[in-house]
């Protein structure tokens, strides 16, 4: 069956385990899973500190990922991440957001990611559907 996503409101706290999805290798349709770190808000802020081409530096709408010890995983921007939360012998992903900008693996340089939870209220308006963090776990 399908079922709603899970979206993650909070922001992933630093060295937290996150899940980068997406096709690894030239022309692949084949998606792979990249394991990151989340990156605190300010280490991600001394690789991108505002400048010409990042005008405010990383908003609150964003975070930073990265591995730097594993040599390749997707560069394709808007490729999802997600955690995955284990309760009660239970796993259920939660999306936290998608690639925008940067690698992030085989560079100490996090990649950008766009943060859903920051949309939260907008989505479940959008959708119509309840997002909670809890009801979104009951549900699978």
């Amino acid at each position: 069956a399908i079922k709603a996503a899970c979206i993650l409101k909070a922001h992933p706290k630093t060295n937290t385990a996150v899940q980068l999805i997406g096709p690894i290798g030239d022309g692949s349709d084949r998606l792979e899973r990249a394991d990151l770190q989340a990156v605190g808000s300010e280490k991600c802020h001394e690789y991108y500190n505002p400048n010409r081409k990042l005008r405010f530096g990383v908003l609150l709408c964003c975070f930073c990922a990265r591995n730097a010890k594993l040599d390749r995983c997707t560069n394709l921007h808007s490729s999802p991440l997600q955690i995955v939360a284990r309760r009660s012998g239970k796993e259920v992903p939660y999306l936290i957001g998608h690639k925008s900008i940067g690698k992030s693996c085989d560079t100490n340089t996090p990649g950008i990611y766009t943060r859903y939870g920051s949309y939260f209220e907008w989505l479940e308006t959008v959708t119509g559907l309840n997002l909670d963090e809890k009801e979104c776990f009951e549900r699978y």
